[in-house]
């Protein structure tokens, strides 16, 4: 019985190796002196996902599109203090939107692949449009 047990404990933690072995990038996004907005391009392969740390005020609004390869990178984003893997995202699965954002400080963006690509170990490209501006 403990090898069978065994067994079954091993092809677990082989079939969710991928999970644990994903990074998590974190990065800073500010935008130039006198902007609204940035665009950034990156990458990611498999299970990685790209943490950007986003400071906001209550009631801007923040304006997002990404694009990518075979559109297969989705965004979360997650209100200050909360963080992936622990809360829920205040928009998520998404590729484009617009939020008023309900409270001042660091907001998380969270880009990941769609899990079909992740799991074959696939790299995405991506092109992320953002914008925080006063709403009125």
């Amino acid at each position: 019985m403990k090898k069978v047990f065994s067994t079954i404990c091993i092809g677990i933690a082989m079939l969710s190796s991928n999970d644990i072995c994903a990074k998590v990038i974190e990065k800073q996004i500010s935008f130039n002196k006198g902007s609204t907005g940035s665009q950034l391009n990156d990458k990611l392969t498999g299970y990685d996902s790209i943490q950007y740390t986003l400071y906001a005020k209550a009631d801007q609004l923040l304006s997002f599109n990404i694009t990518s390869t075979n559109n297969l990178a989705k965004i979360n984003i997650y209100s200050p203090g909360d963080r992936p893997g622990s809360a829920e995202a205040l928009y998520r699965d998404s590729t484009s939107g617009d939020i008023i954002l309900p409270k001042t400080g660091a907001y998380t963006i969270q880009i990941y692949q769609m899990r079909n690509s992740a799991r074959r170990g696939g790299t995405v490209k991506y092109n992320l449009n953002l914008s925080v501006v006063d709403y009125d």
